[in-house]
């Protein structure tokens, strides 16, 4: 994963909402607004370079006209998504962006589902009152990270 700087990283923590960006079989992006946590693990191989980075998002119990989301359908064609994060204000010296790409899947191990959907409860509360564990579960593995600020820090 292309290394993410301090700021980035605020960013990604304290912006509550995302655009997940998926990609159908024909190629056609579908951006939507998701709420997300991103959590960053040690290196699959044991070694001491960049940690890996997964974001994940439950399909929640919010008005939906469907459970069968085109952004689930899309990830279990073709694994293709990317998320960004933006920083707007009308100072435009404060701007700046995050973006992570990444293969997506669907989760299904119990004890990553688990972890990911604490985690997800501890940053939005809201999520306390709804059942969750049946939910599908996505998970952008990222494998590409990048940032870009109107001024440096």
């Amino acid at each position: 994963m292309s290394y993410l700087s301090p700021r980035a990283r605020r960013l990604l923590d304290s912006t509550r909402v995302a655009r997940l960006a998926t990609v159908s079989p024909q190629g056609d992006p579908y951006p939507v607004p998701i709420c997300f946590v991103a959590v960053e693990h040690p290196a699959k191989d044991g070694s001491e370079g960049s940690p890996l980075m997964h974001v994940y998002s439950v399909v929640d119990e919010k008005p939906k006209r469907t459970r069968n989301l085109k952004r689930v359908r899309n990830i279990s064609d073709t694994s293709r998504a990317a998320l960004i994060v933006d920083q707007y204000h009308d100072d435009w010296a404060q701007l700046g962006w995050v973006q992570l790409r990444g293969e997506a899947t669907l989760v299904i191990d119990p004890n990553e589902r688990t972890l990911a959907l604490e985690q997800l409860r501890a940053r939005y509360p809201q999520y306390n009152d709804m059942n969750l564990e049946a939910a599908p579960l996505l998970c952008l593995h990222v494998t590409h990270a990048a940032e870009w600020w109107a001024t440096s820090e």
